[in-house]
């Protein structure tokens, strides 16, 4: 309600196109995530940030990682999806938390959505897709599999290039429209986590 109501006012206090088409797509997009119900499930990794932080390093052969999905249709990024939903199961079991077989996290995966003809651009074009990690999968194979199924359909839906639009309306806003709709929320009920990479050199 508060976003709702912020975009109206801006709508009203503004007169140029653009930014009034702005805030009526991120109300469409805001809408649209209220409409399907999107929550991040309960677990322990919700809850306030705190200052502490800490870095742990994991080595692996690129070639090894191609070769752990190459059997069942997976990228690279999808093994890497695979290793972390191993870890968070790991995690949630030594914490003592109820491991049931549907059991899963949201996790936001940054994505570039930036076309071909744009390589030579300035700035970064960024959508998001929200992936479903099946924490409750026992066997490390079924996990893999389904989230290879899982993101080739979101790569397929267009979520991303809508994501981008979303986030490119935002940016048109004035910063004291932003700063509002921030301000009305307490906590992003959306992910759980953000899971994202830095590609380097293939070698």
């Amino acid at each position: 309600a508060p976003v709702g109501a912020t975009v109206r006012a801006a709508g009203a206090a503004l007169h140029p196109t653009q930014i009034a088409a702005a805030a009526s797509h991120m109300a469409a997009g805001l809408r649209a995530m209220r409409d399907e119900g999107i929550r991040a499930p309960q677990c322990s990794l919700n809850g306030p940030i705190g200052m502490t932080r800490e870095l742990h390093l994991i080595r692996e052969r690129l070639a090894d990682v191609h070769a752990a999905g190459e059997p069942y249709g997976a990228t690279v990024n999808d093994v890497v999806l695979a290793a972390v939903t191993t870890g968070l199961r790991d995690l949630f079991l030594a914490r003592g938390e109820v491991m049931k077989s549907d059991r899963s996290v949201t996790a936001l995966i940054p994505v570039s959505v930036r076309h071909a003809s744009e390589s030579m651009t300035l700035g970064n074009r960024v959508g998001g897709l929200l992936a479903s990690l099946p924490v409750g999968i026992g066997d490390p194979a079924a996990r893999l599999r389904v989230i290879a199924s899982t993101t080739a359909r979101l790569k397929a839906s267009g979520e991303a290039a809508t994501a981008d639009q979303l986030f490119t309306a935002i940016d048109l806003l004035p910063p004291q429209i932003t700063r509002t709709i921030a301000g009305s929320l307490d906590r992003q009920p959306l992910v759980n986590m953000v899971v994202t990479n830095i590609p380097g050199p293939s070698f």
